[in-house]
């Protein structure tokens, strides 16, 4: 239905410019011979910009781009058209003013359209990437974006001696939080121990939220003996969190798993599978402690 309204409207707009044309020629004919070829040329530009005016309906979901598109093609149009009918009519200055300002706007109002609608892709394609990569909920990395950053970042690393650590970590009984206090807490809570471990960490260092209540970190460059540094203050800072709810605070704490491998042995899979059974044990010794692989 769309596309056949669009065919009328066309059909409709080009049968005017040539109901006009033909007055134009009947009661102001030139007496010039006629540059056929500048018709051509003109013409087959104001059938482009006519399509152009009718092919746009796909960026109508930003409005200022889509009519500042129109406006421009339909200047451009106007523009054009004047020039075939100038071809066979009475010079008249009045038209030739007018189809120098309609493509000479037109063409400028094009190229800034042009440019804004670029910037527009970028940012939209910023904002899809950004979604595909991001943990709604938390804002971090989602499970997906970590392991490629973090493989990524292991091959880059390869030849290197510096070992790389992971920490895997599960937030003890939340359950628990989600059974008493409902899903909405649950969810303040999970974003508030995600921020809490964020602001523990380094700037090269990758954070993720992994599934549910389990978060997992890539220590980049980092030797056991750090890593455990790290652990334990993570560890502390999310015991020490206090998160409101109604006329109490909460708290929670968190279980972690540490492994630790060369840059040379190192792949994502083997890290997070051995701080995996780290996490196991220290789930097994009481929680909010931590074990290393």
């Amino acid at each position: 239905m769309v596309f056949v309204a669009q065919v009328k409207t066309q059909f409709a707009i080009l049968l005017s410019a040539i109901s006009a044309f033909c007055i134009a020629y009947t009661f102001h004919a030139s007496e010039l011979p006629v540059d056929y070829a500048n018709v051509v040329i003109e013409g087959v530009m104001a059938l482009s910009c006519l399509l152009l005016m009718f092919g746009i309906h796909g960026v109508k979901e930003n409005r200022p781009i889509y009519r500042l598109l129109l406006l421009s093609s339909s200047l451009l149009f106007i523009g054009h058209f004047i020039d075939v009918v100038d071809e066979f009519i009475r010079s008249c200055h009045t038209l030739d003013i007018l189809e120098d300002l309609c493509q000479s706007f037109g063409f400028l109002l094009l190229l800034l359209t042009s440019a804004r609608w670029v910037k527009f892709h970028r940012q939209q394609n910023r904002k899809m990437k950004y979604l595909a990569e991001t943990d709604s909920l938390t804002g971090l990395l989602n499970r997906r974006a970590f392991t490629q950053s973090a493989q990524t970042m292991l091959d880059n690393a390869e030849g290197q001696e510096t070992p790389f650590s992971l920490i895997l970590l599960d937030i003890d009984h939340f359950k628990l939080v989600n059974d008493n206090y409902g899903h909405l807490t649950g969810d303040h809570v999970l974003y508030s121990v995600g921020q809490t471990i964020q602001a523990s960490l380094r700037q090269e260092d990758l954070l993720s939220r992994f599934g549910g209540e389990e978060f997992v970190i890539l220590l980049n460059h980092t030797t056991l003996a750090d890593a455990k540094q790290i652990t334990e203050r993570i560890r502390s800072a999310i015991e020490a969190l206090r998160i409101d709810h109604k006329h109490t605070q909460l708290q929670c704490t968190a279980s972690f798993g540490v492994a630790c491998l060369p840059s040379s042995e190192a792949n994502i899979t083997a890290l997070i599978k051995n701080a995996d059974q780290a996490l196991y044990q220290a789930k097994a010794l009481g929680r909010n402690r931590w074990c290393v692989a």
